[in-house]
Parts: C-alpha cells; structure tokens; sequence
C-alpha cells in the first residue's frame, strides 16, 4: 500500500510503498483510512529533517489526525465491529508511570510515550492502519464530514477544560464548592482572546462561541479571508493586526480573562501578556517561532504576574477522554453554527499529490488527504 512520509538521509516529504498491516493481537482493528489531516506538526517534521522513526527503521509514516472505517476486529475486541467510523487517538503511554496508566498519556511523566506520526510510531498518511481498541474513538455516521477535526479539537477541548479547573480558585466557585465543574464559568460573560485562526484557533473560537464567551479574535487576513468570513459568521470579533500596533489593541479589546495562544507567534505571545485581566489564564498552545531573541521588561511582567493572579500555561498533546467530548461538541457546532466545520475542510489532496498538498496556501484552514479519491 502507499504511504507518505519521510527517510532518514533523505530530505523533503515522499511517496513509498509499505506492506499492508495484519492484526497480530486479538485487540488490534484493521482500519481503511478515509481521511487524514495535515497539521503544522507534519511541515515541521518535513522541514527540520529529523527523522524520529519507530526503533529499527529508516522512516517515518506521518498523520496524526485521521478518520476511518474498521474492516476487520480482533478475536477480543467487544466495543467495535466492521463498518464502524473510528477516529484514532495519538499518544500511546509509556505504560510505566501513574498518567499512562490511567488514561493520561497526555501528562506522562517519563517522557517515553509514543505518538502516531509524530514519535516514533508510524500515522495515518496509509491506507490502512492497525491499531488497539482502547485508542479508538467510535464515530457517529452524521459526523464523518467533519470528525478528521476530532484530533485538534481535542487539543482545543483539554485546554479549555484546564482554563476552568483552574478557574475554581476563583470566589465563584468557592462559594459553591460542592458544585464545582457544574458551574458555568464561560457564560459569566468572560472576555477571550484567541490568537491565531488556523485549525487549533478556529476550532477554539467554535467552542468559545458555543460557550457564549465574548471572543476576540487576532490574525493577518484580509476581510475576504475565509478565516475572517468564518470568524464573522461565528460572532467572535476580528482585529487584523497588521493595522494596529500593541498599545492600540490593548486600547481595543481591554483587559481579558482568557488569551488563547495558538499561532506560536513568539515575541507576540510575550507581548499579548499585558492584555491579562485580574485572576487571568493564558494558554500556549503554540510552539515558538520567529524571533529566538527578544527585549522585554521582564520585571514589569513578573510583577504583573503576581500582582493581578495571573497565571501562564502550557499544554500539549490531549487523550481519548478529550476526543470524546470532541465529537457530541461538533454535533453542537453544527446544530448551531450549520456546516462551518465542513467548510473550514478547504482542501482535500489524494495520496499522489502529496507534494501540493504540503505547499501551504494562503487562505488554508485545514487540508486533508482525501483517500476516497480514485487515483
């Protein structure tokens, strides 16, 4: 079968042949892949030239985002059968410390996790994929369009469920401590920045507003942007900042209570810290890029960091619990908002146009490689 990837000595993306998978485990599934997005994660690995394979190979399988459909089941698999659509999940624990061993691969510990695609164990740029059970996350047929998405916006659903478990130091929630996570703490008419409106930004402003937050929204595109059409249509507010400068933003929007973090906008990350609120979270889920330098007056920030409660965080990575909540999510999205998810698929590439599919277009939100397509 074909898969799309990348070789240890040689440099870009390619196209090579692979043996087709075999279930060896009574737990294991065959799935046929149906669609597989195309993240910034994939571009780096392509454009670093490192090549982190499974041990005892020379390359890697990339995807880390993929939808498809069980074709054969494992003597013991009791939770799917053929003909089901299966998102896969991404990291598969170290199966040594506390968080992989609960479910939580996402806060493992030792670091000897492995991720599809990414870290060692090949993705989901193949026709078919074997993969056990407990990775798997059943797909209801109505979402197939739209559930390849279910992978960012897991990361999306592991971030905001951290902005409020971590909003329970507030006096909200103290007062009501029995109740806790029941509280609604997006609708107290919270004001959210969301910086960046790729796949991980837009899939953020979806939630926001299907939260009922006041979302802003911090990007740079023209008003005929599909981002900026979609963003509009999703009643979050765009500034484009390449017409306004730092002091004149914060003039704008005012101080909030959530900046969601999600273009990797290095030096610019930095900055957006003096739009934090009193008792504010920040949220990075961006990995740095751009200036590796910059001057700031680190003890004005720090200060501001302690004065006001603020609090700066990292997060990466997410499990099935949050793919889980994904789904009846995108179920809302669409009842809500109409096929806004769908159109935000802007480019669909089959497996032979793998080289197209990585040159970026400018008014992309998120590619797939569409394996439906007849080649």
């Amino acid at each position: 079968m074909l898969a799309i990837g990348v070789i240890e000595g040689i440099k870009g993306v390619q196209l090579f042949e692979v043996e087709k998978p075999a279930i060896k485990s009574d737990r294991e599934v065959l799935v046929k892949m149906i669609y597989a997005g195309i993240c910034g994660t994939d571009r780096s690995i392509i454009d670093s030239g490192f090549v982190d394979h499974p041990p005892g190979e020379d390359r890697l399988i990339l995807g880390h985002e993929g939808l498809g459909e069980i074709v054969q089941t494992g003597a013991d698999v009791r939770d799917f059968k053929a003909g089901d659509y299966v998102v896969l999940t991404v990291r598969h624990g170290c199966g040594e410390c506390e968080a992989c061993n609960t479910g939580c691969s996402d806060f493992c510990y030792t670091g000897r996790y492995t991720e599809s695609g990414i870290h060692r164990r090949h993705g989901f740029f193949r026709e078919y994929v074997i993969e056990e059970e407990d990775y798997l996350v059943k797909v209801p047929p109505e979402l197939k369009s739209v559930a390849v998405l279910a992978e960012p916006m897991s990361i999306v659903e592991k971030a905001l469920e951290q902005v409020k478990i971590i909003q329970t130091r507030l006096p909200l929630f103290c007062v009501h401590r029995e109740k806790l996570l029941d509280i609604d703490y997006w609708g107290q008419k919270k004001k959210v920045v969301v910086v960046g409106a790729g796949p991980i930004g837009f899939l953020g402003i979806c939630l926001l507003r299907l939260a009922g937050a006041e979302t802003y929204v911090l990007e740079r595109k023209d008003p005929d942007d599909i981002k900026v059409k979609l963003i509009e249509e999703l009643g979050a507010k765009y500034i484009d900042i390449r017409k306004f400068n730092l002091e004149e933003i914060v003039r704008t929007v005012g101080p909030v209570d959530v900046i969601l973090e999600a273009s990797g906008a290095s030096k610019f990350a930095v900055e957006l810290m003096r739009l934090m609120n009193r008792n504010a979270v920040y949220v990075l889920t961006g990995i740095g890029r751009g200036e590796e330098e910059a001057c700031f007056e680190v003890r004005t920030l720090l200060r501001q960091i302690v004065q006001r409660n603020n609090i700066v965080l990292g997060t990466v990575s997410s499990n099935k619990n949050y793919f889980e909540k994904a789904l009846p999510d995108m179920q809302s999205i669409k009842e809500r908002f109409g096929n806004i998810l769908k159109r935000a698929i802007t480019d669909r590439f089959s497996i032979k146009d793998y080289a197209e599919a990585f040159t970026k277009r400018p008014n992309q939100i998120k590619a797939i490689f569409d394996f439906t397509i007849r080649i």
